[in-house]
């Protein structure tokens, strides 16, 4: 039915369209290409903008994403393939839970489901790693996407990373909060209303001096919260200020909330908007209560303060623009000189003497360009005199920092210059006495090292002659004398035979012990000898100083000088007295230095009558009795004869091994050139003769030993031999000594009785001493003992064991021999 109708009409249009003429045709042909080029001009700009829509959606700096009801992606645009690192086209028809999984997913879809369920936007903010792996907070937003009937056919997405937007805000609060602690610490009142005066905000000092809490003031009127009578005072100001649109300030008294009456200075400053018009108010408020005290007392203190400039130990000056003196104190004139009047108005290049008035004109040059400085100058006085000063000196400005003057402080230096001059006197004295002590304690030969001291102190006191003596032998009755004579070399050392305590003169000064200045010695009664010693050509003024040791006086130090009217002042005593100290230390030392050379000889003659004694002596006198017994013997019995002749031998060759060994003391460089084996081999032929004991050397390798380690084990060998010839009883002694590769090995072995190394007769018997010698060495020291079965000893010297310790001994080793 409904093909047959469309036939009909087909039929029926085709007959319309034959009845239409050639005209109609055409201009409907016309209008049909016309419609068709204006749907291809919609669809081409329907394509453009589709275009431009994309171009921007790739460009805004949100990520934007749609997908359908299933979760699965539709379209992404730009930011957001490239936020995941991917291709826009690479998200068509992937599902959600494919890009995002675990705890990002469950999030997700929560919020999915949600907007499914309510059909309402929702949006929300959530840190959300990156593919570098920051952290980074992104706002979202899920838009669901109806249709007619209101059924969820997809989701829009919208993602915006506003991670750096949220570290503003909380460095914005925190800011804020900085500025809020400042502003409440600021020793000030201050608060901020708008232009009815309503309080939008105020720090915690302006809140108190209301009386109220900060957080109470804010949003009140400034009427409600000022002090009784605060705003009336105020009223005139605050609408000066917002009608003039000017800083307004003036200075009351007011009572703060306390009832205190406290000198405030209020600033209404108005706060204008970009047009110029005032939208509110800024009130700071300073309680100058304290400030207005203190200037009052500074007011009140002025005079004194004149008063004290006036007499202060510095000299004060102030010039003009002009260099004339407009003011200068009173300590200024009593430094220079001048009076008062003799220097107000006059030019300050007055004060200086002619070579530093062109100085001066240099550093009021500097003034002028503003410079401050501190130097060094010279006054001239009326009297012709000079002060040397020291100035500190800066330019005065005015409020536009125009040069309107200078002020100067002058501190008079000649305290000091005189203080330097003496410091300098000081230093050179000192450095001579210091050549005088470093020249007396290397003293070799007393008499020329006094004769060198007094060159170095006739140049310290520039002195015409310079002389010594000191007394010689412990009876004092004999003095040596070495002197300087003008003109000549040095005098001495001359014997004087005579005692001086019984010269006039030279008696009296060594009797008191006190040292004594004459201002002409021509003037004292001199003896012959005193005169010959002490009037030498022109000398005039004499310095006698004694040379105490322990309170007695060894000898005398005197100092000449032949300048006219030259006396010898007392601080030059108290320097030679300093002087006398050094070569009194260096007479006694050298008298210490004979004493105990003295010593040592009588000691060591001591030591060897000991040794004689107790050796040599005794070994003598067996051999005389052996002698004196062996005809008997021979007549009796030619066996027993022989025996004691072999014994008689025997003795004798022990004899000349002690006398070797003493000879060997007595000349240390034998026992430097002497080997080891030679050494040990005297040691062993005197414990044969001594103790009649049987000793056995061995020696193994080639014993090139350091000195030390060879003396060394020479001393502990001979300290050893002498404890088993006193006390081990032994019959047979055997000594190694072994040259290994890594170590030099001694040993020691008898038969004796032995002993306890622990108990306290063990260390009486020189074991200490040998272990002190080894320690000392580097050497380990090892000693086996039991009682009535022998004692070994044994030494060992590590050829590796690094740089040798101890010094060389020629001293004789402990033993009780």
């Amino acid at each position: 039915m409904g093909k047959r109708k469309r036939s009909e009409e087909s039929q029926g249009g085709d007959q319309d369209l034959e009845a239409l003429s050639l005209e109609e045709a055409r201009r409907l042909l016309r209008e049909s290409r016309a419609r068709q080029i204006e749907l291809e001009m919609q669809n081409e700009e329907l394509r453009r903008t589709q275009q431009q829509l994309e171009l921007i959606m790739d460009s805004v700096p949100v990520l934007i994403a749609y997908a359908d009801s299933n979760w699965t992606y539709r379209y992404v645009n730009g930011a957001y393939a490239e936020w995941f690192g991917r291709s826009s086209t690479d998200f068509v028809g992937m599902k959600i839970g494919e890009l995002v999984s675990g705890g990002l997913y469950a999030e997700l879809a929560h919020y999915l489901q949600l907007v499914s369920s309510s059909r309402k936007a929702v949006s929300w903010e959530a840190e959300f790693p990156s593919r570098d792996g920051r952290a980074h907070i992104l706002r979202r937003a899920l838009v669901p996407h109806l249709d007619a009937q209101g059924n969820v056919q997809g989701f829009v997405a919208l993602v915006q990373d506003v991670t750096e937007q949220r570290r503003a805000e909380e460095a914005l609060r925190t800011q804020q909060e900085r500025l809020d602690l400042i502003i409440d610490n600021i020793p000030a009142y201050i608060a901020f209303t708008d232009v009815d005066l309503q309080i939008l905000h105020a720090n915690r000092a302006m809140a108190d001096w209301w009386g109220y809490a900060k957080d109470q003031v804010v949003g009140k009127n400034f009427r409600e919260v000022a002090t009784p009578g605060g705003y009336e005072r105020n009223e005139p100001y605050i609408r000066q200020a917002l009608a003039s649109r000017q800083t307004v300030i003036h200075e009351r008294e007011q009572l703060s909330a306390t009832g205190q009456t406290r000198v405030a200075r209020a600033t209404f400053v108005p706060y204008l908007d970009e047009e110029g018009n005032v939208w509110g108010l800024v009130a700071l408020i300073l309680d100058v209560t304290e400030q207005r005290r203190a200037e009052e007392d500074l007011r009140a203190s002025e005079e004194r303060y004149r008063l004290l400039v006036d007499n202060m130990r510095e000299g004060l000056a102030v010039l003009d623009e002009h260099a004339l003196l407009i003011y200068v104190n009173a300590s200024l004139c009593a430094m220079t000189g001048w009076a008062r009047d003799e220097l107000l108005g006059r030019p300050s290049v007055k004060l200086f003497p002619a070579a530093y008035r062109e100085r001066h004109l240099g550093w009021l040059a500097r003034r002028r360009a503003g410079f401050s400085d501190t130097y060094e100058a010279v006054f001239q006085r009326p009297d012709g005199g000079k002060v040397p000063a020291l100035i500190s000196a800066s330019p005065i400005l005015d409020s536009q920092g125009d040069y309107k003057g200078s002020f100067a402080v002058l501190t008079d230096l000649s305290e000091r210059v005189e203080a330097e001059e003496a410091l300098r006197r000081r230093v050179e004295e000192l450095t001579v006495l210091n050549r005088i002590a470093h020249t007396m304690a290397g003293a070799a030969e007393l008499p020329a090292t006094l004769a060198q001291a007094n060159e170095i102190i006739a140049g310290l006191f520039g002195a015409h002659c310079v002389h010594v003596i000191w007394a010689e032998g412990e009876d004092a009755r004999f003095h040596l004398h070495v002197g300087s004579e003008p003109g000549s070399a040095q005098v001495g050392p001359t014997r004087l035979d005579v005692s001086l305590d019984k010269l006039a003169v030279l008696g009296r000064v060594l009797r008191g012990g006190r040292s004594q200045v004459v201002a002409d010695v021509r003037s004292l009664a001199l003896s012959d000898l005193e005169r010959e010693l002490l009037v030498h050509g022109r000398v005039q003024s004499i310095m006698f100083i004694p040379l105490v040791i322990g309170g007695t006086a060894v000898g005398l130090l005197w100092i000449g000088s032949d300048g006219p009217g030259r006396v010898f002042t007392a601080d030059e005593m108290r320097l030679a007295e300093t002087v006398a100290l050094d070569l009194a230390a260096a007479i006694e030392s050298a008298r210490l230095s004979r004493q105990a050379r003295a010593a040592a000889v009588a000691e060591e003659r001591s030591r060897l009558a000991r040794e004689l004694h107790d050796s040599i002596t005794q070994t003598l006198y067996s051999v005389s009795i052996l002698a004196e017994a062996l005809p008997r013997v021979l007549e009796r019995d030619l066996e027993d004869a022989k025996r004691n002749a072999r014994l008689m031998r025997q003795v004798v060759l022990g004899a000349l091994a002690e006398m070797r060994t003493l000879l060997f003391e007595l000349r240390p460089e034998a026992l430097d050139t002497a080997g080891l084996p030679v050494l040990l081999g005297q040691l062993a032929e005197s414990l044969r003769g001594r103790a009649r004991v049987g000793v056995e050397l061995n020696f193994e390798g080639k014993l090139e030993l350091p000195p030390n380690i060879k003396i060394g084990l020479y001393r502990i060998t001979q300290e050893a031999f002498n404890n088993i010839a006193r006390h081990a009883r032994a019959t047979h002694v055997t000594a190694a000594v072994q040259n290994l590769p890594d170590r030099v090995l001694l040993t020691i072995q008898d038969d004796g009785r032995g002993f306890d190394p622990d108990s306290v007769q063990a260390q009486q018997m020189g074991l200490r001493m040998m272990r002190e010698r080894a320690e000392g060495l580097g050497l380990q020291l090892a000693i086996e003992s039991r009682v009535r079965r022998g004692t070994k000893l044994a030494v060992t010297w590590q050829k590796d064991a690094g740089p040798l310790r101890g010094t060389e001994d020629r001293g004789q080793g402990t033993e009780g021999r």
